[in-house]
């Protein structure tokens, strides 16, 4: 059956340094309904499925759950209806998700409910914090333009360029309860806490 004109493709890549293959995709509309996937990741990572705009209305929110083997876990990210590929839903993902809505990512997927504070200005200045974290990092490996961290169409999980940053940098959730973020030198050992409240500077 034809969707006519309703229906879009969401598409990108799952990388925790290593490409995230055979995953679990599910999104949460802001409607408020879910859609499960059929397909899973493939081996780069690399996903892509197609939503009807109509019954799940954007912006969406993606979880991607490997359930054995390596990168365990849930991962996250926003997709707008103008935004639909080149999706990058990583450690920095979650990162930037969690710091923006200040919220438990797990918890506002199985709430039904994305919260108005997960907006783009907000995914923005989230994202500006976790650059700096780790600027040094990104510098190195000449990551200049912070949007391609969360968008990059031509991003491939093989462990140089951007990627890379995944092996160098670890980024995990700070607290069940709220939205704060440790970002970890895996090289170092060192880490920092950042929130909501976490200045610029």
């Amino acid at each position: 059956a034809s969707l006519g004109n309703t229906s879009t493709t969401l598409s990108g890549v799952a990388s925790a340094g290593a490409p995230i293959a055979g995953a679990a995709i599910s999104v949460l509309s802001s409607n408020g309904l879910y859609l499960e996937a059929t397909a899973t990741t493939n081996s780069n990572g690399a996903f892509q499925l197609s939503i009807d705009t109509q019954t799940y209305t954007p912006p969406y929110l993606l979880k991607i759950t490997k359930s054995s083997g390596q990168s365990t876990g849930n991962y996250y990210a926003y997709a707008s209806a103008n935004a639909s590929s080149g999706i990058l839903v990583t450690p920095i993902s979650n990162a930037t998700l969690g710091l923006a809505a200040n919220e438990n990512l797990d918890k506002i997927f199985a709430s039904g409910s994305i919260p108005s504070a997960l907006t783009t200005s907000n995914i923005d200045s989230a994202l500006d914090k976790i650059y700096a974290a780790s600027s040094n990092v990104f510098n190195a490996l000449s990551v200049t333009d912070k949007s391609k961290l969360l968008v990059n169409a031509n991003y491939s999980a093989n462990g140089s360029g951007q990627d890379a940053s995944l092996d160098a940098v670890s980024f995990s959730s700070g607290s069940a309860t709220d939205g704060s973020v440790v970002v970890g030198s895996k090289l170092t050992g060192n880490s920092v806490k950042i929130d909501n409240s976490t200045a610029l500077s």
